[in-house]
């Protein structure tokens, strides 16, 4: 399975190169086995029974370009304990993307100062979001708590430590977040439904522009598991992990397949101007294009052997090549043995008979085949008187 999955990785990534703008998050495939030891339960997932996975994303077009297994707590060997597992799963999946400047966008899990750091320094700039009561929270934060209660929804504070700002928002609940590229004074603005007394309204409200590009391109592994979940190949009999892998692995194939056809129609739809189908081709067209493809395709006829390797016969005898090649491999010398029998594929004279059989030997014994072939069909040998 390991095979398959490593090969799945590989194509996806020499297949297609991501957007600027990527995520990380985790992927619950559903799965009722539950002897393999790799099922994970989540409680508030949709999906709360199955395999976990870890997967990056692009966050426009939902690719997935890179994942792996999760296989436990207790069965992970990849994982640096001095450093820690959302450290090692991201650093693990980003590993290839490393010095092209991409923008990783993720969660509070995954969030520490130190991860940022090192991403930084590869050149992959990551915006993630911060928990109240993470080591990375700037100290300045920590110490007014109360400033959320004295302000009003839209308005912020930022902080800047080192190469890193960080923006913390108002919004129905206070928001942190911490960025390489963004100000704290850049600003955007969004709606949001406000009560008013006993009416509610809907209010143009600030929000930082970090947050808004959170926003959208926080979701990729989201957006990825819409496009798997849509037609998916999992069927809820399966009591086999490795099949469930197996067709997550090709829903993935089907899925990526279709976001790069996707891509190929934006860049170049010149060539698709005469045609109607493009306009409706969602995933379940495409799904249904591949199946006829490939049953017009069909099974790889079977190589007819019946006339190979026949024995046909001469109007003259000639010398037995098998019985001239054993004697002089083994250096002793032959009677006469001329036969009307040859091989209408090898083209080689072979007795064919009760008592010898050496077209049965000269098929298959190879060395001799190839003893023949380097020094020559050989004379028949005068017995020594």
């Amino acid at each position: 399975m390991r095979y398959l999955l490593d090969h799945v990785k590989e194509i996806s990534q020499r297949l297609y190169f991501p957007h600027k703008d990527i995520s990380v998050d985790e992927r619950m495939v559903a799965s009722t086995h539950k002897y393999s030891g790799i099922r994970q339960f989540i409680k508030d997932k949709p999906i709360r029974f199955g395999i976990k996975l870890w997967v990056l994303a692009c966050s426009v077009t939902g690719y997935t370009w890179n994942f792996f297994v999760y296989l436990g707590k207790k069965r992970t060997n990849i994982v640096d304990k001095s450093k820690g597992l959302a450290f090692t799963v991201v650093t693990t999946l980003c590993e290839k993307l490393y010095g092209q400047g991409f923008r990783l966008y993720v969660d509070s899990f995954y969030t520490t100062l130190r991860l940022a750091i090192d991403l930084l320094t590869n050149k992959v700039y990551l915006i993630g979001a911060i928990r109240s009561n993470s080591t990375a929270m700037p100290l300045v934060f920590k110490q007014s708590v109360d400033w959320s209660k004295l302000v009003s929804r839209g308005d912020f504070r930022w902080h800047r430590e080192g190469s890193f700002v960080f923006i913390q928002w108002k919004d129905c609940k206070t928001v942190t977040l911490m960025s390489p590229l963004h100000k704290g004074s850049d600003v955007t603005s969004c709606f949001r439904t406000i009560s008013n007394r006993s009416a509610w309204k809907r209010q143009n409200v600030k929000q930082p522009q970090v947050i808004h590009d959170y926003n959208v391109n926080m979701g990729g592994v989201d957006l990825s598991n819409q496009y798997l979940n849509k037609y998916s190949s999992y069927i809820r009999t399966q009591n086999h992990w490795w099949k469930v892998l197996f067709f997550h692995c090709f829903d993935i194939m089907v899925v990526n397949s279709y976001i790069v056809f996707q891509e190929f129609i934006g860049k170049y739809p010149a060539q698709f101007e005469n045609t109607t189908f493009v306009s409706r081709f969602g995933q379940l067209e495409f799904r249904e294009s591949i199946a006829s493809e490939l049953m017009n395709i069909g099974r790889p006829s079977v190589e007819n052997i019946v006339a190979k390797h026949m024995p046909s016969f001469l109007s003259i005898r000639k010398d037995c090549v098998y019985c001239n090649a054993k004697v002089s491999m083994d250096g002793l010398p032959s009677p006469s043995h001329k036969v009307f029998s040859v091989c209408n594929t090898c083209n080689v004279p072979l007795c064919c008979s009760a008592t010898r059989n050496c077209f049965y030997n000269w098929h298959t014994e190879v060395n001799i085949q190839t003893y023949v072939s380097q020094n020559g069909k050989f004379k028949k040998r005068k017995l020594e008187t």
